[in-house]
């Protein structure tokens, strides 16, 4: 009888253990994937940040002003600046910036050249947006 006692004590401590073990583990994991996941916000903010410091500001404002115009030396200075980032940034795929009009996103320039399937027009408007993309204004 003891014996039998025995056995069931040890089988409980082993799944205590076991279950600890588990526990422990996931509360490591979800630990892990938060730090990991706020410090790639950090960086992209960074980034974020870095590029703004650098676009030609009087170049954006002319845009601002007129984003159908196309193809005159605002939005190519800008188009240029933008693939730069995209080529110094191994991380990143796409650089666009885009303007808030009527609760509506519309695109001012981006990265991608004219014959890529993912180019967008200035003047078009960002029906992919997310929310987090309304976020800044």
């Amino acid at each position: 009888m003891q014996k039998e006692n025995l056995l069931k004590i040890m089988s409980f401590k082993e799944l205590f253990i076991f279950l600890a073990i588990i526990v422990s583990g996931g509360i490591y994991i979800s630990f892990i994937w938060t730090d990991a996941n706020k410090q790639n916000s950090e960086i992209a903010l960074q980034n974020a940040i870095s590029i703004e410091a650098c676009l030609p500001k009087d170049e954006l404002k002319a845009l601002e002003q007129n984003p159908e115009n196309l193809k005159n030396h605002s939005y190519q200075q800008l188009k240029n600046t933008l693939q730069q980032v995209i080529r110094v940034n191994d991380d990143a795929e796409f650089a666009y910036l885009y303007l808030e009009r009527n609760d509506k996103l519309y695109f001012i320039v981006d990265s991608e050249p004219e014959t890529s399937p993912d180019y967008s027009p200035p003047g078009q408007e960002f029906t992919e947006a997310d929310p987090i993309d309304k976020k800044p204004f």
